[in-house]
């Protein structure tokens, strides 16, 4: 596999957390703590089903040559991807726009799951991610887009506009992304929730150039006023705030070092989501009014 889509399957370690959905809920040891925890895991659960369509649609960038301005032949064509999240037999069609090759590859990827299909992880997938790109993958100011047309995994239902911006310090071999999110939301047993997000995302290697060493470093968007900003399942008014950069390690299933600040707006409530200092055991420490507690989640 290439290190680039290895990079991109460690943007966040999506796979626990997609195959499980959001049923999970964290054990912890006062009860009046449930609903805090609960605000934590849903938040991240929130943040990992987009992730993984942004890995997705990454791993279909990263596997055409027309990205990189090699291949010019003009029309649609089917792509080959060899990631278990691809039912076999979906449609994953690419349509280059030639005018600007090879300086500015633009174009379009359409990841079609029809009427629903189950991946190698099994989960259910339906309908499709549409991906636009410009720009040479994993350049400086090439731009991957991502919208939702009737996408569900596991009965969830996608939508809203994410967009991945190469940063000026990137490089093929250790890309910088601005992830952005927009009028987000999620639905799944009747409830929705609701999100806008902007992240600042940068891949470290391992000492040993094993992609199982990777880290992803994560922070709020410098110029922007919290990390992340919606509305939960309870009708929580939130904002998210990256007080520690955020540490993710392939086959984790949360981030495993730093800390974020949970706000409730309306009541001004502040949750401390601690994740630790490096160990993965999908386990956070809450901080709420002075009290903690150490809460493990049942993924």
């Amino acid at each position: 596999m290439m290190r680039n889509q290895s990079f991109l399957m460690r943007m966040v370690a999506v796979a626990a957390v997609i195959s499980v959905g959001f049923g999970s809920s964290c054990s912890e040891d006062e009860p009046q703590f449930s609903q805090e925890a609960g605000y934590a895991v849903e938040e991240s659960n929130v943040d990992a089903y987009y992730a993984d369509a942004d890995d997705m649609a990454g791993v279909a960038v990263a596997e055409s040559e027309e990205t990189e301005g090699g291949r010019t032949t003009s029309g649609a064509r089917q792509l080959e991807l060899n990631d278990d999240r691809f039912c076999n037999g979906i449609s994953v069609e690419l349509d280059l726009d030639l005018s600007q090759l090879p300086a500015l590859p633009i174009g379009d990827i359409t990841i079609n799951f029809g009427d629903g299909c189950e991946d190698g992880r099994g989960n259910i997938r339906k309908g499709k991610i549409k991906v636009h790109f410009r720009g040479r993958k994993f350049r400086p100011g090439s731009v991957i887009s991502i919208t939702f047309d009737n996408y569900q995994i596991n009965n969830v239902t996608l939508n809203g506009v994410r967009t991945l911006t190469n940063l000026p310090a990137s490089t093929v071999g250790a890309p910088k992304f601005q992830i952005e999110l927009t009028d987000g939301s999620v639905a799944w047993d009747g409830n929705v929730v609701t999100r806008e997000h902007c992240f600042s995302n940068t891949w470290e290697r391992g000492a040993l150039l094993d992609p199982t060493d990777d880290l992803v470093i994560v922070t709020q968007c410098p110029d922007a006023d919290q990390a992340a900003e919606g509305v939960n399942r309870k009708g929580i008014h939130y904002r998210v705030y990256i007080t520690k950069p955020l540490t993710y390690k392939r086959g984790c299933p949360m981030a495993i070092s730093g800390t974020k600040k949970f706000v409730e707006v309306d009541s001004g409530k502040e949750i401390i989501i601690d994740y630790g200092s490096g160990t993965c055991d999908a386990s956070i420490t809450l901080t709420v009014n002075g009290n903690i507690r150490n809460v493990r989640s049942r993924r």
